[in-house]
């Protein structure tokens, strides 16, 4: 763990290398795994801003590699730039779209393109390559898909099956590769008599 739910605001992190699981449980359910964090991710800003206890847990999936910038640091840097602040609340303001695009994926209605949008999301490609990485892996197995596309097993089993069978995806123990993320992407717009 980078940090539990509960721990006291520790300052600011940023990914260098590795991925990192993004756990929830704000209300009586959980923890679920949600998200992947990828490198050049930060994140921390939303308990700074708020003065409050970490509202998530983070784990680091695989050997991972961060940037620290403890509390004390950061409050120094924003006495000497006070436009420092805006950068952290634009930072905040990228996870709410990501949180955004999250809630509207879940909306999706056909089984298979949510999972192909949930898929897309984690893999840091869901509205344009990611440049960042050459190999696209996901450290998620597949109950864990399960639950970030609110499916069963059975469901997100054939999904998966689907998907790499059309060539987007290769799937492993505990980890996918997403294969071709612009053809996923393309699997996802609706088609032209519907535009």
């Amino acid at each position: 763990f980078i940090y539990r739910e509960g721990d006291p605001t520790g300052g600011l992190y940023g990914l260098v290398d590795g991925a990192v699981g993004f756990e929830i449980a704000p209300y009586e359910r959980g923890p679920n795994f949600a998200h992947v964090f990828r490198p050049g991710s930060w994140f921390g800003e939303m308990e700074i801003l708020s003065r409050s206890a970490r509202a998530y847990s983070l784990v680091a999936l695989r050997p991972s590699a961060f940037l620290h910038v403890p509390l004390r640091n950061l409050e120094a840097v924003m006495c000497t730039i006070p436009a420092g602040w805006r950068y952290l609340g634009a930072l905040c303001a990228d996870h709410l779209g990501t949180t955004i695009g999250t809630v509207d994926d879940l909306m999706i209605r056909d089984t298979a393109q949510r999972v192909a949008a949930v898929i897309l999301r984690l893999a840091d490609c869901r509205a344009r390559d990611n440049v960042r990485e050459r190999l696209l892996e996901i450290d998620a197995s597949q109950e864990d898909l399960a639950v970030m596309t609110n499916l069963g097993r059975a469901a997100i089993t054939r999904c998966l099956a689907d998907l790499e069978a059309a060539g987007f995806i290769q799937r492993g123990y505990r980890r996918l590769v997403v294969t071709d993320p612009s053809g996923l992407r393309q699997f996802l717009a609706p088609p032209l008599d519907m535009v």
